[in-house]
């Protein structure tokens, strides 16, 4: 049983243009993150009919397809990758010099150069160097050819929720300037979609800095989903390009009781909600916990989520009666979809 999952061509192009409008405005270039499908190829046929020419994802080999100017490795590797990230992308991030090290051998071993964006610790507990250790340690990023240090990047927002202000940028400006005293760069990438409402102000009071600086951004969940993360509130105006239908696989009249002394832990570990309700139309829909967290989907709001168990997700009907062998039209969220897009059930559809 397939799971369909539509994306909506006219909606995400929309998003592209008012972003790259917004962005292009802030003298920014852009970096799409395509990860949230796993940069499934009929999306990046998409991508590209767009005119979008910068593509990121964690992994090389998700990038093959497609035919863009720069395909970036964005999740730190180890040194083990090294030769299979710099022949299946252009540039990756970094935060320590062992991995750099075998970067610079495998780039000698194949015969190319790699660009790398060193990536700087802001406070969000996450990948970065620290900022002391990286400046004592300068000389390391001397003589490192093949390889080419496009810049610095910093990353928030995304496992501590750190949001961006003006103090990041002026310690990343501080770094920077001491870091291009001994190693030339022209980069300086501030940040994920959750950067975007920072970037308000930003023609006011940043605008007169370092003019000959690439001022980047790695836009991933505001292009696809339209919304700023972690909160999945709608940002510029922007909207959901996706769509999923889930199977319904059961509808019956039933009771919605049950006696509390026959309770015990369910397969989560959680407590079942007890409050009775009328006898009212269960449903039950052919994907469950194995393929996303439900509590991330807004269905329809004639129907209740109840709870979902690894492969079912049951719900209360409080519409028209539903009938077995239709579908559930909802919007999934950013989280949903990653979710999804590992599931071998998966049917993605460019409408």
């Amino acid at each position: 049983m397939k799971l369909t999952l539509d994306i909506n061509r006219d909606i995400l192009s929309r998003n592209w243009s008012v972003l790259k409008s917004y962005l292009d405005d802030k003298d920014f270039s852009i970096t799409i993150v395509s990860k949230v499908v796993q940069s499934h190829p009929a999306l990046l046929e998409v991508m590209e009919e767009l005119g979008i020419q910068v593509i990121a994802d964690s992994y090389p080999q998700n990038l093959s397809s497609g035919q863009f100017s720069e395909r970036w490795t964005l999740c730190i590797t180890s040194p083990q990758d090294a030769l299979n990230v710099i022949r299946g992308s252009n540039l990756s991030v970094h935060s320590n010099f062992v991995t750099l090290q075998e970067f610079q051998s495998a780039c000698k071993q194949a015969d190319e150069s790699h660009e790398v964006l060193l990536m700087i610790d802001m406070g969000d507990w996450r990948e970065g160097f620290p900022v002391d250790f990286l400046l004592q340690n300068l000389d390391k990023l001397e003589n490192i050819d093949p390889l080419v240090i496009r810049g610095l990047a910093i990353n928030l927002s995304c496992f501590a929720g750190v949001q961006l202000t003006d103090k990041h940028i002026n310690e990343l400006l501080e770094v920077a300037t001491k870091i291009r005293e001994k190693v030339s760069f022209n980069m300086l990438s501030i940040g994920n979609s959750s950067a975007l409402p920072y970037l308000e102000s930003w023609n006011q009071i940043h605008r007169k800095f370092w003019p000959d600086i690439d001022w980047n951004v790695r836009i991933g969940e505001a292009l696809f989903c339209g919304t700023l993360p972690g909160t999945s509130k709608s940002i510029l105006g922007l909207a959901n390009a996706f769509r999923l239908k889930l199977p319904i696989v059961e509808a019956h009249q039933k009771e919605h009781t049950i006696n509390t002394e026959d309770l015990v832990l369910n397969s989560f570990g959680e407590v079942f909600n007890t409050e009775p309700k009328d006898k009212m139309q269960r449903i039950l829909l052919g994907a469950g916990r194995v393929d996303f967290d439900p509590q991330y989907i807004n269905f329809p709001n004639y129907l209740e989520w109840i709870g979902s168990s690894s492969d079912l997700t049951v719900l209360v009907n409080h519409g028209e009666s539903l009938q077995v062998g239709g579908f559930v039209d909802c919007t999934p969220n950013y989280h949903t979809i990653m979710n999804l897009a590992l599931s071998p059930r998966l049917n993605l559809q460019i409408l």
